[in-house]
């Protein structure tokens, strides 16, 4: 009976410096939170934190790629096109996307989405089908403007 305790806090003491260690990779970052509270946040490496008191949400900051749903589209002169698009997205800030946003890729889907529908609805079919390079940059500058508000 008397080895059982030495035996305990052995385990104890691993089980202590296994949670007060975090990794994070070179394409990550991590959101440090104390008691529920913000922190700080962690770049790639080794980090110490407090076991059981602190917590570190891990973000993946590499850039994703997804195709977005086809969907009908009605231009000005009221033709009918249906136009599917490929979105490139990157997380800047990890604070941001922990804290204000639930789910930041659907969110991204959805605004690359109506973007897309409010301009096609502006030009008329010659200009959406000779245009992409300017329906392109137009996207890009408002979902930019928009995601840079939040």
């Amino acid at each position: 009976m008397n080895y059982l305790l030495p035996i305990f806090l052995i385990v104890f003491a691993i089980v202590v410096i296994i949670k007060s260690l975090v990794r994070i990779t070179p394409s990550e970052k991590g959101v440090k939170e104390r008691l529920s509270s913000y922190v700080g946040t962690l770049t790639s490496g080794w980090h110490f934190i407090i076991p059981f008191i602190d917590t570190v949400k891990i973000v993946d900051m590499r850039e994703r790629v997804f195709n977005t749903q086809s969907q009908e589209m009605i231009t000005s002169d009221n033709a009918v096109v249906t136009i599917d698009a490929i979105v490139f997205t990157q997380i800047t800030d990890p604070v941001k996307v922990t804290y204000e946003i639930q789910e930041p890729m659907m969110a991204v889907s959805n605004l690359s989405s109506t973007t897309l529908r409010a301009i096609i609805g502006t030009m008329s079919l010659d200009e959406v089908l000779g245009e992409r390079a300017k329906i392109n940059t137009t996207v890009q500058i408002e979902i930019s403007q928009e995601t840079a508000k939040r």
